[in-house]
Formats: C-alpha cells, sequence, structure tokens
C-alpha cells in the first residue's frame, strides 16, 4: 500500500519523515500542491530520498502539500509509473 502526507501550508514535514516513508516505499514517490490561484501542479518520477526530498523543501510553505510514495504491488518500478 502506498503511503500519502498531505501537509497543509504553513506546516513542514521532517527530512526525518520523508525519509521514512521513502525507505518503506522505495519505488517512487511524486509531490503535489496547491498553488494560490486554485490550481493544483505535481510532479513525480522521484526514485530517491534525497531528489524527493530536494524537490519537496523547494516548495512555498504557504501552500498545501503532499507527498505520495509507492510501493510496486503491479506494473513495472519506474518513474514512468509514479503516481
Amino acid at each position: 500500500m502506498c503511503i500519502i502526507a498531505y501537509v497543509p501550508k504553513k506546516k513542514t514535514l521532517s527530512d526525518e519523515t520523508i525519509k521514512t516513508m521513502f525507505s518503506n516505499n522505495p519505488d517512487g514517490a511524486g509531490i503535489m500542491w496547491k498553488n494560490a490561484d486554485g490550481t493544483v501542479e505535481y510532479r513525480k518520477g522521484y526514485m530517491t530520498f534525497e531528489s524527493l526530498k530536494k524537490a519537496f523543501n523547494k516548495l512555498d510553505v504557504s501552500l498545501d502539500r503532499a507527498i505520495h510514495c509507492r510501493i510496486a504491488t503491479s506494473g513495472v518500478i519506474s518513474g514512468a509509473c509514479c503516481h
């Protein structure tokens, strides 16, 4: 089962929590966020903890954000299969 963490605006998620999520579900990850205008954007295909942490920590904390860490139950393990 995948792990998803929702991080409301003005809240943080520790690097340790991100590491735990990715370590337990290491088959790729994605992030999404809601912009101030209400649009939602996402990026996927993070295949290492470091790349995921770096991308997530670049997001403005004034936005609602989420991280999704995948464990493959079907399909291949690749950046393209992250969701």
